[in-house]
């Protein structure tokens, strides 16, 4: 007889994300004892491990399948816990697990049996017995990807699946005053960068306007481009993607297509297909997609963002089904470093020398055509921002005044361990000298701070409760060991 611990009464199917490029399933990949927080609706494996249940899960591991194991121990009697916990797996891998969301916003589970490819609809919390879950009530039959439901059982099943209607623009409002007022706080230095951006977004989102404001954004590393689209991120009512560049190609070559934007789009939206149409995708590192003989790849990843971004109707995976996505309603941003562009104009031959040295805000379009982007892509991008570079008295605010600064999160830390962190105007002007130094842009004020403080933090680690300040100076931060502990 298996002694049972009474708080571990259950056990319950844990499931991972699968790992192909249709982000909506699920694959059950073991079986854990636990107990089900009821409040929370949270399963907590013997290990306190925590599982939210599928249906409240987008990512990550999460559960379902639930059982007592005192009722799974009075119908097995003659077989031990370990043997229903390796068939409970073994029934709940027979089956293909996608989690969906329906037109009004509420989350269901396709279940494919793999032998039968019938499918069933899960759309109950409370998941108990495996065997509950496959009624005769709905029966879809799956025929080369079509889904076809039988009419009559749908009609009397309390599951069903809904289409997507046709999508309706949502009423976004944008508050200029209020976004540029946040932004500023957060990036340094491209005041100029942030009106031109917010402007487009501003007319994209305005019924008079009917062409897309796409934006085209350059800059260095570590100036800000991909920081500006995070903060709106969090600010802006629509969803906003960061997608990176690299991950793309053209079909037919190994990686990601870029029809799989559009499943993260709506993915961010939760479904919402009205919302994910006009949402916000960016798409990084676009320098990485200059057209080279030797890849030919890269132009053919322009070449499929190209249709995308001038507007067509595609078809996307979203879970079990695909959705009907049109692009024209999107707003497209590509940031790029261009980092080896020519920053130079003019005849730079013979004794008739005409050369002008450009900054990046001085670039063009003929610019990054020539430096290998298609001149149909960088058409569809009415409003060109440039970044501009960094200078140490940037960086010396990015260090003070934004909320995430390395400087500003590391007295948070020295803190919570009852110390505290004192830094003289010397260390500050010596920290930003250096990150300028590195080319990086704010990138490297994170390295200069880390490499700064990680001796006197080893110390104060090894050294518990012993002192109660930390004094660093300029030294500091040539020579980190040069620095100051005491106990007031």
């Amino acid at each position: 007889m298996v002694s049972i611990n009474n708080k571990y009464d259950q056990i319950a199917v844990i499931f991972k994300k699968n790992i192909n490029k249709f982000s909506n399933g699920y694959v059950p990949y073991k079986v854990v004892e636990g107990y089900l927080d009821k409040n929370d609706l949270i399963f907590f494996d013997k290990e306190g491990i925590a599982y939210y249940h599928m249906i409240e899960n987008m990512q990550g591991n999460c559960f379902a399948l639930r059982t007592n194991i005192e009722d799974l121990k009075r119908e097995n009697p003659n077989i031990t816990l370990n043997e229903i916990k390796k068939e409970f797996l073994q029934k709940a891998k027979g089956k293909n697990y996608y989690l969906n969301i329906d037109q009004n916003q509420q989350k269901y589970i396709t279940i494919v049996d793999k032998a039968t490819e019938e499918v069933e609809i899960l759309n109950d919390l409370d998941t108990e017995k495996l065997n509950e879950y496959f009624s005769d009530e709905l029966i879809m039959v799956v025929d080369n990807g079509n889904e076809q439901v039988d009419n009559h059982q749908a009609e009397n099943s309390s599951f069903s699946i809904k289409k997507v209607n046709e999508a309706v623009k949502p009423n976004i409002e944008i508050k200029i005053n209020e976004l540029y007022e946040q932004l500023s706080l957060n990036i340094i230095g491209q005041d100029e960068a942030i009106r031109k951006i917010l402007v487009s977004i501003y007319k994209h989102y305005n019924n008079n306007i009917t062409k897309s404001q796409n934006i085209f954004v350059n800059g260095k590393t570590g100036v800000g481009k991909t920081e500006i689209f995070r903060q709106l991120a969090k600010l802006i009512k629509v969803p906003i993607v960061i997608e990176d560049a690299n991950n793309f190609t053209m079909e037919g070559y190994y990686g990601r297509d870029v029809n799989e934007m559009l499943s993260d789009m709506l993915i961010a939206a939760n479904g919402d297909i009205a919302l994910a149409e006009n949402g916000i995708l960016i798409i990084d590192e676009i320098d990485k997609l200059r057209g080279d003989y030797e890849k030919v790849s890269t132009t053919g990843v322009q070449q499929s963002l190209l249709k995308l971004i001038e507007g067509k109707e595609a078809y996307v995976q979203y879970g079990y089904t695909k959705v009907k996505f049109d692009t024209t309603k999107l707003l497209v941003g590509a940031l790029g470093a261009f980092s080896d562009i020519s920053l130079k104009r003019g005849n730079d031959l013979g004794f008739n020398r005409d050369i002008t040295k450009l900054e990046y805000q001085d670039l063009q379009l003929a610019d990054f055509i020539k430096a290998g982007m298609m001149p149909e892509f960088m058409g569809r991008f009415p409003s060109l921002v440039s970044l501009k570079d960094l200078t140490v008295e940037n960086l010396i605010t990015i260090l003070t005044k934004v909320p995430s600064s390395a400087l500003l999160q590391n007295e948070l830390l020295f803190a919570d361990m009852n110390i505290e962190l004192i830094t003289t105007d010397d260390f500050i002007n010596e920290v930003a000298k250096k990150a300028y130094a590195k080319k990086t842009g704010a990138r490297a004020l994170d390295v200069v701070i880390n490499e700064a403080l990680e001796e006197a933090l080893f110390e104060i680690l090894k050294n518990p409760n012993t002192y109660n300040q930390l004094i660093c100076d300029g030294n500091t931060v040539n020579n980190n060991k040069k620095y100051i502990l005491r106990k007031n």
